[in-house]
């Protein structure tokens, strides 16, 4: 915003909110004679400060507060006052991946041992499940089975 590009925000943002240099400067946390100076281009308000006066024009003036926003190079979404808008034609969220089913998880695994092997998958099927079968008739769960088939490490 250029030096006296601020008196004409501060003079918007008094009458929306139908405030004196007094009364300003008490909302914003400085001085009548702050305001003065400011209104006199005679100091430089902060950027800080014209966000937070952007912030008590909001509560009156939504459509005011989006140009003196704009004015200081802001968005009231930028500033936490307004949600961004959705945007058109968007893709609505994609749901929730769907539980993976036993079977599925089974077809992995003869897929991998097929991919393997260098067999089709029809070929291995009968094998794999027999395996499964007979480690569940022993009492194996899928973690022994896995940590009984990992190679030795170099400390063994």
């Amino acid at each position: 915003m250029s030096s006296p590009g601020w008196v004409p925000f501060l003079n918007q943002a008094c009458a929306a909110l139908h405030l004196n240099q007094r009364q300003l400067g008490e909302n914003l946390g400085v001085s009548r004679r702050t305001v003065s100076r400011w209104m006199a281009v005679q100091s430089t308000p902060t950027m800080d400060t014209l966000a937070d006066l952007v912030k008590h024009v909001h509560g009156v003036d939504p459509a005011l507060a989006s140009r003196l926003a704009v004015a200081i190079g802001q968005t009231l979404e930028g500033l936490g006052l307004a949600t961004p808008p959705a945007a058109s034609g968007a893709a609505a969220p994609s749901p929730p991946p769907r539980a993976t089913s036993v079977a599925d998880l089974l077809d992995c695994v003869v897929c991998s041992v097929a991919e393997a092997a260098d067999l089709s998958p029809k070929t291995v099927r009968p094998m794999v499940m027999l395996a499964f079968r007979r480690a569940h008739e022993l009492g194996l769960d899928l973690a022994a089975v896995s940590k009984a088939s990992a190679p030795p490490s170099s400390g063994d």
